[in-house]
């Protein structure tokens, strides 16, 4: 795949044995088209990115692998509670109902999520209209594991222990706001602000 400035291609492995300079020449013909595009070839699925999104494994009714989109954890985790302007209340909270259903199917998302749902109880939601609409959505895709701890492993190094032990040290917050860190975290927000080198593992897909 060839990933652009929002724009992907997928490309079968012969095109690029038989052209090996070929995202040079698909940005030369972006470039024609009135389109900059910088591209570059993601070592696997878990390495290629859309509009700040990754194309996470699930399972679509009846249990058949996909693919779907998700928010990159790093950067969602490490700004999703704060805000430049004046928060209103239930907008956290409003946020967290969304992401319940959006994100499921995502890593140390999910648990975060769940916790920080549990600990804003009385809290009233507030929804943009976006959200709103997304919560009319019934959800139709559960995170296929096998797949999804592969990919998980060759992004960011971690496994389900590591979320186990997230997910433990989130138990330890009892109030919000909390300003909270941990390893785990710092390991997501590393490699999703950075452009990461990943181990082929291959066979994922």
């Amino acid at each position: 795949m060839i990933s652009g400035d929002d724009s992907i291609t997928k490309l079968r492995q012969k095109d690029l044995e038989d052209f090996p300079n070929l995202p040079e020449l698909f940005d030369q013909h972006c470039y024609r088209m009135g389109f900059e595009a910088e591209s570059s070839l993601p070592d696997g699925p878990w390495d290629a990115k859309f509009c700040s999104k990754l194309f996470w494994p699930v399972k679509a009714p009846p249990e058949q692998a996909t693919i779907l989109l998700g928010p990159l954890p790093g950067r969602l985790l490490g700004k999703i509670a704060w805000t430049l302007k004046h928060p209103k209340e239930g907008n956290f909270r409003g946020t967290l109902i969304a992401l319940s259903r959006d994100a499921a199917h995502i890593p140390f998302v999910r648990v975060y999520v769940r916790r920080c749902l549990k600990l804003s109880s009385g809290q009233k939601a507030k929804f943009s209209s976006h959200h709103a609409y997304g919560n009319q959505a019934v959800r139709a895709h559960a995170a296929d594991e096998d797949r999804t701890w592969m990919f998980v492993a060759a992004r960011y190094g971690l496994t389900l222990a590591d979320e186990v032990e997230f997910a433990e040290a989130l138990e330890l917050v009892t109030v919000i706001p909390h300003v909270f860190t941990n390893r785990v975290m710092d390991r997501l927000i590393e490699v999703d602000s950075t452009k990461c080198s990943t181990v082929d593992i291959g066979g994922m897909y």
